[in-house]
This record gives C-alpha cells, sequence and structure tokens, in this order.
C-alpha cells in the first residue's frame, strides 16, 4: 500500500528534480535513473487478480460518491499489483479528497512507472496531470537554510534530503510536525498548519542549543539517607563514649568498696552491676555507632561520585562483606 509517507517522500525526490531541471515548461522529473522518483516496493505478494477486482470495486464506489472508500480499494489494488494506471487512478481520487501533494507526486511515480512499462501515452497523460495540478500545490517554504548548522530534517517524521530545504516542499492541506536536528544538540520541533489555494507556508530554520549533559546520580538531590545515617553514627558514638564515661566511673566506685580478695560491700556489688552493663552499651554504641557513620559516608561518596560499574556487588560487600559480582 502507498503510505502516506511513501508518498511524503516522492513529493520531495520530485522538488528535487524540479529544482535540477527548472529549465523545462513541465513538472519536471529528472531524466536518469537515480533521480527519477522509485515505485515504492509492493508490502504483499503480487495478486494480479484480487488487484484487478479491487480496482473494479473502486470505481463503483468512487461512481457512487464514496471517495473514501475508492481511494482504499485503489490503494489496496496498487499494493497488490503495482500498476502505473492503477496509481493514476489513485491520483485522481486523491485530488478529489484535496490532497494535492499527495496526489502530484503519485502521478510523478505513475509517470516512472508508465516508462518502464513502455505506455508513452499512459506516461505523457500523467505527465501532464501533474503539470495541471502543479499550480495548485500549497507548500512549505524555509527560509535561514543557507548556512544553518542543523543536519536533519523531518516532516511528519520522514527525512527530507537537505538540498530540497531551498525549494518548495510541496504539502497536503491541514498540519505537519516538523522536527530539526543534529548531532550534540537538542532536537526542535514545530507544528504548522498548511492551507490550501496554493499557499506557501514560511517558517525559519531554528537555531539548535547545545545537548543537555543528562546528570550524574550524584548531581541531583543531596544523598539525605547517607547524612542521616551519618548523623546516627554520631550519637551511637556519643552514647558509647558516655556509657564508657559511666563504666570507668563504676570502677573506680567498684575498687574503694571492695577489699583485696573481692569482697565488696552492697553498694560495691550494685555499683559493679552497674559498671558491667555500661560497659556493654558503651561496646554497642561505640561499634553501632562506627558502622552507621562508615555507612553513612559511603551513601555520599557514591552519591557524589555516581555509581561505580558494579555499584549493586560494590555497596553489598560494603555493607555485609561478601560482593555479588
Amino acid at each position: 500500500m502507498h503510505t502516506g509517507s511513501t508518498r511524503f517522500a516522492l513529493a520531495v525526490a520530485a522538488a528535487l528534480a524540479l529544482a535540477l531541471a527548472a529549465s523545462a515548461p513541465s513538472v519536471a522529473y529528472a531524466q536518469d535513473a537515480d533521480d527519477e522518483p522509485q515505485a515504492a516496493p509492493a508490502p504483499l505478494p503480487r495478486d494480479p487478480a484480487r488487484a484487478l477486482q479491487a480496482a473494479d470495486e473502486g470505481r463503483k464506489l468512487e461512481a457512487a460518491g464514496k471517495t473514501d472508500e475508492a481511494c482504499a480499494a485503489f490503494a489496496r489494488s496498487q499494493a497488490l499489483d503495482p500498476l502505473g494506471t492503477t496509481l493514476v487512478l489513485l491520483a485522481s481520487c486523491h485530488e478529489k479528497q484535496g490532497k494535492l501533494a499527495t496526489a502530484w507526486s503519485e502521478l510523478g511515480e505513475a509517470a516512472a512507472l508508465l516508462a518502464r512499462e513502455k505506455n508513452a501515452e499512459r506516461e505523457a497523460f500523467a505527465r501532464g496531470r501533474a503539470r495541471e495540478l502543479e499550480p495548485r500545490l500549497s507548500a512549505l517554504v524555509l527560509e535561514g537554510v543557507e548556512g544553518t548548522s542543523v543536519e536533519t530534517l523531518t516532516v511528519d517524521g520522514q527525512a527530507v534530503p537537505k538540498p530540497a530545504w531551498a525549494r518548495p516542499i510541496p504539502l497536503d492541506v491541514g498540519e505537519h510536525t516538523l522536527v530539526f536536528a543534529k548531532v550534540g544538540a537538542e532536537p526542535a520541533s514545530a507544528t504548522v498548519r498548511v492551507p490550501g489555494g496554493a499557499a506557501k507556508v514560511t517558517y525559519r530554520v531554528p537555531t539548535l542549543s547545545a545537548a543537555k549533559v543528562a546528570s550524574l546520580p550524584g548531581s541531583g538531590d543531596p544523598p539525605y539517607l547517607g547524612y542521616g545515617l551519618a548523623g546516627a553514627g554520631v550519637v551511637g558514638l556519643g552514647l558509647g563514649a558516655v556509657f564508657g564515661v559511666s563504666a570507668l566511673s563504676a570502677g573506680s566506685d567498684v575498687k574503694a568498696a571492695c577489699d583485696a580478695q573481692r569482697q565488696c560491700t552492697a553498694d560495691g556489688l550494685k555499683r559493679l552491676d552497674e559498671g558491667r552493663s555500661a560497659g556493654t552499651l558503651s561496646t554497642i554504641g561505640f561499634v553501632a555507632g562506627a558502622a552507621l557513620v562508615t555507612a553513612g559516608v559511603v551513601l555520599v561518596v557514591l552519591h557524589k561520585s555516581g555509581p561505580p560499574a558494579r555499584g549493586r556487588g560494590t555497596l553489598e560487600l560494603l555493607l555485609t562483606g561478601r560482593g555479588t559480582f
């Protein structure tokens, strides 16, 4: 099936050919094989019988005033068996729909097909119809083409060769999306509305800004988790120090309340138990605090430098002592 994208590409090719042969009085297609519009390959296996049936159906629908259905039937016929004559019928149908640029490019393709089919009479007819449509075409005219650093342009997702930018680019009536791009720059897009009546819509090729560098994981919000863990670790170390001092104080009291044979008064035994508990809590505070401070520092460093190539394994190794690589 001849899709809208195929027809747009053909319109661009035809515009280029016109620029190369501007001295000719007709819609000028290049005379060598490299420049003339090429027929798009049929997406379906050739089936002449079904193609003929679809073309006959299209004629009946068109005669009944069912233009949209007729165009679909002609397109189906062309997909089943690409022929210049069928493409002329499809172009005529699209002209009735108001898709003049599409019809114009299809007539150019039909002329190329008919030339290869050695059908000079119908080839001349297709070229003549294209000449008649040409003055009615609406087109996009790009300004600021000369010297632009923009490298690519797509219209409705289809690439437009850069040599074609200097000439009017035929487009159907309606909205079209333009995307300008180049390596190392942010693309710029715009929507233009093309009216009928052989209108020429101008649009200036934009200046593209440098592409934004993707931010590293460490360049965003502050590493709150790392700061929190480190803060909790500092608190743990502080508690360890407090209980450590308490344990030392209890030890001094025990020495005063106990004799050389460790016979202690009731107060001495109480202070002994308190000292042991304080010593245990001090050890827990120091160990947990050191671990939390270490984990917090690791998270802050990883956040600022970005994750290493094996970030998950490295982090697991630091926190658990066993890496997953």
